[in-house]
């Protein structure tokens, strides 16, 4: 009867000795698992680190190489100076307040002509010239006609010689193409 119970024995030491590998196993999964996330991690650092963002100045050098290239390109072909703000006018209805916000967007020659003009110390001169010039055109009209095409096209017209005789003066020979409404809204 010895016999048996060596079985047994020998059952429930191989069960143990399994149980205790099995447990030994997942130990070492999991710390394989961990030590590869933890890795992984690690490089995905490295790699941002080494390609992550560039320096400012580097930034702004190739920013202003790109202006550059883009002037080049440009010269004789239109520019747009888009920096006269928009204005808020009262229009001349007589029973009702009404408004009329606009800017305006000047189309010059090329690029050269936007660039003297945005450093030119006539520019606040202009500015002003141009937002009394606005005044004078839009509030003597009535919102019903600043809402025909015919009367916009008209003012967009006049603009343009007017703003041309502004700056005929100026150092920096300005040639006014043509004047965009970039907002014409009557409220």
């Amino acid at each position: 009867m010895e016999e048996p119970e060596d079985k047994d024995e020998e059952k429930s030491e191989s069960g143990s000795s399994l149980k205790s590998l099995l447990a030994g196993t997942n130990k070492e999964l999991i710390l394989l698992i961990a030590s590869f996330v933890v890795m992984s991690i690690v490089a995905v650092l490295i790699v941002f680190l080494i390609a992550g963002p560039k320096n400012s100045d580097q930034t702004a050098k190739k920013n202003n190489d790109r202006q550059k290239q883009k002037d080049e390109k440009s010269d004789g072909k239109e520019a747009v100076f888009d920096k006269i703000p928009a204005t808020f006018i009262n229009t001349s209805d007589p029973d009702t307040l009404r408004v009329i916000n606009v800017k305006i967007d000047l189309v010059l020659e090329n690029a050269k002509q936007v660039a003297s003009l945005e450093n030119s110390p006539t520019l606040l001169v202009g500015r002003a010239e141009i937002d009394d010039l606005l005044l004078s055109k839009f509030s003597d009209k009535p919102a019903s006609e600043l809402q025909k095409p015919a009367v916009k096209d008209k003012l967009r017209r006049e603009l343009e010689y007017e703003i041309q005789k502004i700056f005929a003066g100026s150092e920096s020979k300005i040639n006014i193409k043509r004047v965009l409404f970039r907002k014409y809204i009557i409220q």
